[in-house]
Order: C-alpha cells, then structure tokens, then sequence
C-alpha cells in the first residue's frame, strides 16, 4: 500500500490594507527592534476602527409606552429596573434593590421588598428609556463618572424619561392595565379593586419619569398629578444604580475603544432650532484615554420630540463626514478645525497626529418609526434611488423590498432616505467637487464612501429602511454602483450572522420588542467591526496531509469576533476525507465514516465580495460516483463552518495548558 504525502500552502485571503507606522526616531535599541512579523499582516494594534456616527431618533414616538402587550410573568422585560430582582421605596423616593435575584423571573416579591422589577419595566418604560438602557445603561440623574470602561452612575440614580414639550397627549401620558390576580406579590399595598392601571404620566418642567397606581382607568392629567382624574399613588421613576460597574453600562461601553463613536439626533425647533436635518452632538473621535462619559451623557439628556426627518439628517451626516458646511444650520456640526474631522486621527492612537484616509465610516440609524416632515434635501437626490427601488406606488406599505415603492407616508414623510444613502454610499465624499450636488469638498486620498446600517425598534418589517439599508450597504462585486445582484447586499442569514441568503439586507437589523435590542444593536456593530476588520486581516491557509485518505488543512485569522469580543490569533486545524478520486470531503452527517452519497465534496476558495476564504459544497449522490452532480455549489460556508471529520483549535482552545500536548511533523 503506497503512502502518499502531499503539501500546499496557499494564502487564500490577502487583503490590502493601510499600516500606520510611526516615524523612524534616534532611540535606545529594544525588542522590537529584533522582532519581525509577515509583511501581509496588519497586527491587532494597527487595525485602524472605524467611525460609527449613531443617528439616534429623538421623535416624539419614543414616547410611547415601550411594551405594548399584555404582562407576561415569565417574559423577561427590559428596562432601568433589573428584571430579577425586588425593590422598596425608601426615603428619598428611590427604588432600592434587594441585594440578591429572585429564584426567576416569574417569583414574585415578599418580605419588605414588594416591587417586582420585571412587573415594572413593563408599567413604566418609554421606548426612550430602554434605548437609553441599552445604549449607555440607562439615563443616570448626575452625570456618569469618567471612569473607563463603564462609567458608572456613582453618587446619582437611574431615573425614566417624563415627558417633552410635545403637545400629543397620547404621547404624554399612557396607561398599561392588569387583573388584581396578576399584580399579586409584585406591587406595594395595590388598590383594592378587581382592575389596576399603572399611569405613566408626563411632565413639562423636570422630565423625570413618574406614575401612579390607581384603581381608576381614568388617565391624570399631564402635569404630573395624580389626584384629578383618577387618583393613586405618585411615584417617581428613580432606580437604585447597579452595584457591579459591568452591569452599570450598554452596547456602547462594552464596545469601548473598538470603534470610533459619534452622536447624531434630528433637528428640534423647540430645542436646537431648525426644524429641518440633524445635528452632531458628540462628533467622530478616539475617545481619549476611553473617556466614552460625555457621549454617554449626550445620549442619556435625548429629549424625545423633534420629528423623524430621516433622509434630511443622513444627507447632513454625509455632509459632516465629507466636512463641507451644514446644510440646514451653522450649528449642525463643526468645520475647518482638524480635530473635529472624522478622518482625523490623534496622538493617543497614532503618533504623530494625522489624517487616516483608509478609516470605513459609518452611520447607525436606530429609529422606531417612519419619517416625517422629511423633504428638504437637494433636489438631485430626490429618487436617485429609482434604479434600486424601482415603481413607485401608495397604499398599503409594501411587504417585499423589491416591490414598488411607498410614497405616501404620512405628515410630510418622503421616501428620500433610500436615495440619500445610495448617493452617500457609492460617491467619494472627500474629492475636490463632490457630485450630484456640485460642492466644494476638502479632498483626501483614496476614496471616503458611506455606508448606512438601520435598527428598526419596536417594531418589524419596515421596507423604507430595508430598502435604504440595501441602496446604503451593499458590495459592488460588479462595479455598477448599483445593489443588482442578491449577492451584493444578501450573504448573511442576518438572525445568526451565519452565512446564507435570507432574503433581507444584511446591514438592516430589527428588533420587534425592547427584550430583542440589545441583541440586534450588538448584531449591528460587530458587523461593522467585522467589515471594517475585512481590509486587515487575512486567513493563512496551509494544507498537508499523510496516510490514507486523510487530509489535515490549518488556517489562522490575526483577529475576530465573538459577539462583540475581539479575540486574536484564532488558529484552525482540521480534518477532512481524501476520497479515491482526489476529491477533499467533509464528514457531512458526522458519522466518522466515508460515504459519497452522504459526505459532500468540498472545494475552498477566497470571495472577493465577502473577503474570505469559503468553502463550496457538492452533491455527489445521483450517482454517487466520484464525480460532483453538478459544477454548482448546494451551499457556500466559512471554513470555520465545514463538517470537518476533527478539528483541532477549538479543542485545544478547551484544554488547560498543562494538559496539551502538541505533535508537529515535517513534510
């Protein structure tokens, strides 16, 4: 029996990308000075992050009551209070916690604390609070302390929106009701009656969140009384903080110095104005020393009640990343100072200070509704995107983002956003003139394009935003700056982030309940980071094999994500089948044994639309006979995806260092 040996190393994936190195300066002689590393990769430390500029809703809509269901008890709801534990009163009016959870989220409260948190998440939180709490943790009554990573609210407490300016007063005050037998072991002393109403009411002078518990349905008045038109117990909305700083945080801490943050909310003419576009309250930066407080605090002060002039605002986004002057107001962000532009990077990141003109940029629309008051952007831009959406048409909103397109929405709202994110996305926004609006630019190197991601909250299926999210996020593999082609904006089954088409933009995200955000935002930003991390890192594969019909392939990655945790050197080696005919095979049904009807044929190769290394698997079932039924793939995974018969780096991954042993041979 001959043994055959055969070696190939190919590296399937190597990606262009911008090394920053630092002047060469007249220093004392160190390691580094000895230390080499492959010129085809960037290190960890040299990836550049991208900017992420969130445009946050501040819309009157973020008013309204975030759960809109019947209380479950053992549905888990978030919100400022934590879900598993119970709480009293005490003398300043604050919520105070019980210093351990509940055996579940369905127990109720007993002893001295008698507030159930999960209860009251559901009676009393906004839509803008539990954005806040999952963005920044909530918003703290003093601001949060400069402490990296989490920025705790020491010295204060967590306390709920009350109410804006607004005169819609079913925003300003709602009500949510629950049976007497429900609201057993969950509240203080409940009114004796068969139907309870939690009254959320609103407040033009403080903002703070309040409620009353009443036996009567009907609503206070918004003024924050509880005594005219259905009495009950006031109670202000005010939260003990957690006492673990890791639980004290949001999405935003825990990516931290992963990403560059900005802050982006729409114009308010009770607040900032102008009616019309957006504003840049905290703009693209490296936060210094991972001083994220000011953002966070930003983020914490949103006063929903401006309208939802989506497309206005990401047109003037476009125009900050691009630095040329506002569009609607002077005061929108700021030009001509260096250090405020986005592509500026400063000496805490890079020394020295300068421009980095391969950074990705990004906006992050979260938003829980459709646009209004949304029109006045240039009138070149007005359906640029026809191409992408195709037929207009009014009436029922659509259900598929390839079907005609709405264009009657409601109280001024347009269908813009679709064509301002098409432009903003496939134009180079720092050239010398930009086009279609003919502006002066401040011209950098290369080419600066945006790329637009959306979280539909509270909500599902909004095609505006699909559509925009496709017009907005796609790859251009067929470089026509058109999304044409399913593969171009649909290679990720956007529910896992697993590879596969699933018919929906891959940079739209959805998050029907306050429950699915945190999920969904995460889902969005380690996305980002991934696409960002694509131009850095490469995967070294290198295939080896001897004995019989047994091939060992080894792949490594610098960097990636699980979640949104980078981890670094992730290492692969793995086995797969070697049949009579040559051809490589996974263990497809893992069974550990060779079957061409059962075990498919598996061919790698690098995507240039993905950036990666893939592998494509045959069929080889009719007739199973050595050859592929067809020269199609049936499915394309990620290598790390493959049904390899054994796989290596996971298992030494999972085994203490003092029990591995490794065994090397040479070809």
């Amino acid at each position: 029996m001959t043994h055959q040996t055969m070696s190939v190393f190919a590296i399937l994936a190597l990606a262009s990308a911008a090394v920053l190195l630092p002047p060469l300066e007249a220093n004392g002689q160190s390691l580094i000075d000895y230390t080499a590393y492959p010129e085809f990769l960037a290190s960890t430390s040299g990836e550049v992050p991208p900017n992420i500029l969130i445009l946050l809703d501040n819309s009157q809509t973020m008013n309204k009551k975030a759960y809109q269901d019947a209380f479950d008890p053992n549905k888990t709801y978030v919100g400022l209070f934590n879900p598993k534990r119970c709480y009293q009163v005490d003398a300043n009016a604050v919520f105070n916690y019980e210093s351990s959870d509940k055996a579940s989220v369905s127990a109720t409260c007993t002893g001295t604390y008698k507030w159930d948190g999960n209860l009251l998440n559901w009676a009393t939180m906004r839509r803008i609070d539990v954005v806040k709490k999952v963005l920044v943790g909530g918003k703290c009554s003093s601001s949060r302390n400069s402490i990296p990573p989490f920025h705790e609210c020491a010295g204060g407490y967590l306390e709920g929106q009350g109410q804006s300016q607004s005169m819609f007063g079913d925003f300003l005050n709602f009500t949510q009701f629950i049976s007497q037998a429900d609201l057993q072991g969950r509240v203080l002393n409940p009114p004796d009656e068969s139907n309870i109403y939690f009254h959320v009411v609103g407040t033009h002078s403080s903002l703070r969140g309040r409620f009353c518990l009443s036996g009567d349905q009907s609503q206070p008045f918004d003024n924050g009384s509880c005594i005219a038109g259905g009495g009950g117990t006031l109670h202000e909305i005010r939260i003990q903080p957690p006492a673990d700083p890791a639980e004290d945080g949001g999405v935003i801490q825990g990516i931290g110095q992963q990403a560059r943050f900005g802050l982006m909310e729409y114009n308010d003419p009770l607040f900032t104005g102008p009616a019309d576009g957006g504003r840049v309250l905290e703009h693209v930066d490296w936060k210094l020393a991972g001083d994220l407080g000011p953002l966070i605090d930003q983020v914490a002060q949103a006063i929903p009640q401006a309208e939802a002039q989506m497309a206005e605002s990401l047109y003037e986004a476009a125009r900050y990343y691009a630095q040329i002057a506002p569009e609607y107001d002077v005061g929108d962000y700021v030009t001509g100072d260096i250090t405020r532009d986005p592509y500026w990077f400063t000496t805490n990141w890079i020394n020295p200070a300068q421009y980095v003109p391969c950074c990705k940029a990004f906006v992050l629309l979260l938003t829980d509704g459709e646009p209004t008051q949304d029109q006045n952007i240039p009138v070149a831009l007005r359906d640029y995107a026809h191409a992408v959406h195709g037929a207009h048409c009014s009436g029922a909103t659509p259900t598929d983002p390839c079907t005609p397109h709405k264009t009657n929405y409601a109280t001024g709202g347009t269908h813009y956003l679709d064509d301002v994110a098409l432009w903003a996305h496939t134009t180079d926004l720092r050239q010398a003139t930009i086009p279609v609006i003919s502006a002066t630019g401040s011209d950098l190197a290369g080419e600066q394009n945006l790329t637009l991601y959306t979280v539909f909250a509270f909500g599902s299926g909004s095609d505006l935003l699909k559509e925009a999210s496709k017009a907005g996020g796609f790859n251009d593999s067929n470089g026509n700056d058109l999304p044409d082609l399913d593969s171009e904006w649909d290679q990720y089954t956007n529910a896992t982030g697993a590879l596969g088409a699933d018919g929906i933009p891959d940079t739209y995200y959805e998050a029907a309940e306050g429950t699915e955000l945190e999920d969904r935002l995460l889902a969005a930003i380690t996305s980002i980071l991934k696409q960002s991390a694509s131009g850095t890192d490469v995967s070294v594969v290198a295939l080896s094999s001897r004995g019989e019909g047994a091939l060992y392939q080894s792949f490594f990655f610098p960097s990636g994500f699980e979640g949104a945790d980078e981890l670094t050197w992730l290492g692969y080696t793995q086995a797969y089948f070697m049949d009579a005919f040559g051809n490589v095979r996974e263990d497809t049904d893992g069974d550990g044994k060779l079957i061409y009807a059962n075990d498919k044929i598996v061919q790698t190769r690098y995507d240039d639309t993905l950036k990666e290394a893939v592998a494509d698997r045959f069929d080889d079932v009719s007739p199973a006979d050595g050859q592929a039924d067809s020269t199609t793939p049936v499915s394309t995974v990620a290598l790390r995806d493959v049904a390899a018969l054994w796989e290596a780096g996971k298992r030494l991954a999972l085994t203490d260092a003092s029990s591995r042993t490794l065994l090397t041979w040479v070809d």
